[in-house]
């Protein structure tokens, strides 16, 4: 059995990385991970914002909510 991680931790180590975070309502973000806080609560750098029905638009610094926050992929581990 594989050990487990504390899921902060899985988190954390994706930070200066690229992720993808959907959120209630269908929009995805794209973009690099800068910061959390327990609640998951994000800041991402050069997202690039994708909600149904329109074209992609793109945003320097984003914050999002983590109530808000459905599921977070993360970049694949080395």
């Amino acid at each position: 059995m594989a050990k487990a991680e504390n899921p902060l931790g899985i988190v954390r180590a994706a930070i200066g990385r690229e992720v993808r975070v959907v959120v209630k309502g269908g929009v995805e973000y794209r973009g690099i991970l800068r910061a959390f806080d327990n609640y998951i609560n994000l800041v991402m750098e050069n997202a690039i914002i994708h909600e149904p029905g329109r074209d992609p638009t793109s945003q320097a610094r984003i914050f999002i909510r983590g109530s808000n926050v459905l599921h977070i992929a993360l970049p694949e581990t080395e």
